[in-house]
């Protein structure tokens, strides 16, 4: 805008110049021209004053006519009587002349092309009827002009230099309030009236533009917090394929420690084969999904195309769930394997019965062993139909007050027999212990370590059970000295199905959903269980679970 100002000055200040050199130029060949021809008139007039009056040679008024002026006197018909300048055609048809015969006077301009020269001609008759004329020859207009264009360069360029500096100095002058415009309070600045409604609308703009910052400000924060707190992973990647942002699940997901993948292709985060198909898919612009493994985790990876170009890679961790759908899977192999091999005993035993193959004093075991397997069969099913309930939640469980001392009472009696069978003693100890839960899977719980104890028991060994409450827990321990676990086996022993010595629970009648039911029935209550066992040396759990008071 300075330059502007400046440039805008000079040419105002050259374009004035020059204006006024003309007029002045104008007005000093009009007023030479008047001058000229008033002096011409007065010549001719006295030249005639002086041929009427007295009788005088025509020579002798060339001194009193002005230097430089022609004096010529023509007779009536044209001839030329006496000229200065020595011409002898004849003029009568000179347009001067022709109107000072007609009218008593005549004027005229001739300019010659040739010369450059303008001549002024005026002519008076006198009382003889001669004429008189006199002239003056002057510069023609442009040759006036040719001649004074130095003299206007040289003033133009002094008015350039001295307009540059002034303008300079004027503009500065000017500029320096607009400078000094505080853009973030404009209604606050003593500037131009010219620049009120522009403050205003910037004091507007600024209020809109304020909002719009807070706006975007409260919404990146709420999406900062978002993308924190979020569980999953997520990444946001440019139109160009680079890494803008990625949040704190997603970096502890890949295993990253610092953000200096921001900026990156997207392989600068992780690289496996999972990952260049994703990279390729934000090259194309598409939609995929995928499944990464990192660490002993799987995470699966569903990459979108953003509206506004860009895509977002979200992250879930589907440990879990992967791990659940690979355990149905192997809970429904093992519940066909399960059911399969009472059942088919089962039928053998019958068909031999049906066929007569069997001797009499033979068949009593077979029954015994029909029974056996259908109980087995019964006791599986049970056991599945409980766990199911356990997984699914599909019948809803009423809490009551629980005493658990009484409930491990209860199971002691009911496994004495079996215990007394075995040779092994079993002991009850604690205190009361009262919870809010279900008197059914509680029962079922204590049950089944009970009879865990005792089955993997060794003979002339011992099951110790405790019941203890610290006012806000209760805790039951089960305690064996029996054959077991070994430490490989352990991190599994709650799993479905799963023996650590298939034949002995066989034997045992068990079917591999004891501690599992626990397990389910404890996480249930909202509690823990521990296990803590050396092979040969016996095992202990120990099961914590909130009163609910």
């Amino acid at each position: 805008m300075e330059k502007k100002i400046n440039h805008s000055l000079c040419i105002m200040s050259a374009v004035a110049a020059l204006v006024c050199s003309a007029l002045i130029f104008v007005i000093m060949q009009m007023s030479f021209e008047t001058q000229l021809k008033q002096t011409v008139r007065e010549s001719a007039q006295t030249a005639a004053e002086l041929l009427d009056a007295v009788e005088v040679e025509p020579s002798q008024l060339t001194s009193r006519i002005t230097n430089g002026q022609r004096f010529t006197w023509i007779d009536k018909d044209g001839t030329v009587l006496f000229d200065t300048a020595g011409a002898t055609e004849n003029h009568s048809q000179r347009p001067e002349i022709i109107s000072a015969l007609a009218n008593g006077f005549g004027e005229s301009e001739r300019v010659s092309s040739t010369l450059q020269k303008d001549t002024y001609y005026y002519a008076l008759r006198i009382s003889d009827g001669s004429v008189v004329r006199i002239s003056a020859t002057t510069d023609s207009v442009v040759s006036l002009l040719l001649s004074c264009l130095p003299f206007v360069f040289i003033v133009l360029g002094i008015v350039l230099v001295v307009s540059a500096f002034l303008s300079s100095r004027i503009t500065k002058s000017i500029m320096l309030p607009v400078g000094q415009i505080d853009i973030e309070h404009p209604l606050k600045n003593d500037c131009y009236e010219e620049f009120v409604p522009l403050l205003r609308r910037i004091d507007r703009q600024n209020k809109q533009l304020s909002t719009q910052i807070d706006e975007m400000t409260t919404m990146r924060d709420d999406l900062s917090d978002i993308m924190s707190t979020m569980t999953e992973g997520l990444v946001v990647i440019s139109e160009s394929g680079s890494i803008l942002s990625v949040n704190a699940s997603a970096m502890k997901m890949l295993k990253q420690t610092d953000s200096s993948c921001i900026g990156r292709p997207l392989l600068a985060l992780h690289r496996d084969e999972a990952f260049v198909k994703l990279s390729n898919a934000v090259d194309k612009n598409e939609n995929i999904t995928e499944n990464i493994y990192v660490g002993g985790r799987v995470y699966a990876a569903m990459l979108s195309r953003a509206a506004r170009g860009g895509s977002i890679l979200l992250l879930i961790d589907i440990t879990e769930r992967t791990e659940a759908e690979q355990q149905r899977r192997e809970f429904s192999a093992n519940v066909s394997h399960e059911l399969k091999t009472p059942l088919q005993s089962i039928s053998g035993f019958a068909e031999l019965l049906k066929n007569g193959i069997v001797k009499d004093e033979d068949k009593k075991s077979f029954y015994d062993n029909i029974y056996r397997e259908t109980q087995r069969l019964i006791t599986l099913v049970q056991d599945i139909i409980n766990l199911s309930r356990l997984d699914e939640s599909s019948a809803p469980f009423q809490k009551e007050s629980v005493d658990l001392y009484k409930i491990a009472g209860d199971t002691v009696h009911a496994l004495s027999e079996k215990a007394a069978s075995k040779n092994v003693a079993v002991t009850l100890g604690g205190e009361s212990a009262k919870i809010m839960g279900v008197p059914s899977l509680l029962s079922e719980m204590l049950y089944n370590l009970a009879d865990n104890a005792i089955c993997y028991n060794k003979q002339g060994g011992e099951v110790k059970i405790s019941v203890e409450n610290d006012g806000e827990s209760a805790v039951v321990t089960v305690k064996d000295n029996g054959i077991g676990i070994p430490a490989e086996h352990q991190p599994r022993i709650f799993e479905r199905f799963y023996r650590v010595d298939k034949s002995h629970s066989r034997q045992t009648g068990g079917t591999g959903l004891g501690l599992s039911i626990v397990k389910h029935a404890v996480l249930l209550h909202g509690g823990t269980i521990n296990l803590d066992s050396e092979e040969n040396d016996g095992t202990t759990i120990v099961v914590t679970l909130p009163t609910g008071k």
